[in-house]
């Protein structure tokens, strides 16, 4: 549900997002490039299947991206 509520607020929607900060959230889980890469293409898919327009999309991707070096974990 955390993950739901951050993106509906990262996209401006009218959910907030309560959770942990994300490398404490992520601290430990071992998080690789290629984990964070396939969530990414799973949430595109999504959001194609749903006819997200392309801008919604970039804009939603560019709020999340800067959050992938709080989640990798570097080994």
């Amino acid at each position: 549900m955390n993950l739901v509520n951050q993106i509906c607020e990262a996209s401006g929607g009218p959910c907030k997002y309560a959770g942990k900060d994300m490398k404490s959230a992520h601290t430990g889980m071992g998080v690789s490039g290629a984990d964070f890469d396939a969530l990414v293409e799973d949430l595109v898919w999504a959001l194609d299947k749903l006819k997200v327009g392309k801008t919604e999309k970039s804009e939603l991707l560019a709020a999340l991206g800067p959050m992938k070096s709080d989640i990798v974990e570097r080994r």
